[in-house]
C-alpha cells in the first residue's frame, strides 16, 4: 500500500516482488523451512539417504535461484505502462517432500528417504501452499512452466561434480 501511494502521489516507479521459497544447487544454501529441497540432495549423494524434516505431503511454493534472477530482472525491464499494480507475487512451483523425493529417485537410483516433521513443519504449515501470479504473465509476460522432475534435474545438474563421486 506504502509502494501504491508514493507511486502515485509522487510518479514513482516503485516494483515490489513477494518470492517463494528460492532454492539452489548450493550444499546447505541454508534456505529455511526450504532446506530439504537442498540438503535431500546431498544426503542422498554422500549417504544414499535422507531424513526429512517436513511431512511428506507439506506443500510448499519454491523456485530455482537463477529463475527467480532472471523474473526479477524481467520485471525490473517490463514497460511501467504495462504493469497494472507496483505489487506482484512469483508462485514458482509449488511440491511436497515426497513428489521431489520421487522425482531425485529417477536422477539418484537405490536412495531412501523417511519422513520425521520436527519444530520447521509448523513453521511450514503457517505458509501458503501456493502463490498466485497470473498478473505476472498478464503484465510482463512471466510464467514459470517447470515440472518437479526438472527442476529436481535443474538442482542436481547445478550441484558441483565432487559431490557427486561416489563414495
Amino acid at each position: 500500500m506504502l509502494g501504491d501511494y508514493f507511486s502515485n502521489k509522487y510518479n514513482l516507479d516503485f516494483r515490489s516482488l513477494r518470492y517463494p521459497g528460492v532454492i539452489s544447487s548450493e550444499k546447505y544454501a541454508f534456505n529455511g523451512k526450504t532446506d530439504y529441497s537442498n540438503e535431500i540432495f546431498f544426503h542422498l549423494l554422500e549417504k544414499g539417504e535422507y531424513k526429512c524434516f517436513l511431512k511428506e505431503d507439506a506443500e510448499l511454493p519454491m523456485i530455482y535461484i537463477d529463475d527467480c534472477i532472471d523474473a526479477t530482472v524481467r520485471f525490473l525491464k517490463a514497460d511501467p505502462n504495462k504493469l497494472l499494480r507496483s505489487v506482484y507475487n512469483l508462485a514458482g512451483i509449488s511440491f511436497t517432500p515426497k513428489q521431489l523425493a520421487d522425482a531425485i529417485a529417477k536422477i539418484i537410483p537405490n536412495t531412501k528417504v523417511t519422513y520425521e516433521p520436527d519444530y520447521r513443519q509448523a513453521i511450514a504449515e503457517s505458509w501458503p501452499n501456493s502463490l498466485e501470479d497470473k498478473d505476472c504473465y498478464r503484465d510482463w509476460s512471466w510464467q514459470y512452466d517447470i515440472s518437479t522432475y526438472d527442476l529436481a534435474v535443474k538442482i542436481y545438474e547445478g550441484i558441483d561434480n565432487k559431490y557427486k563421486v561416489k563414495k
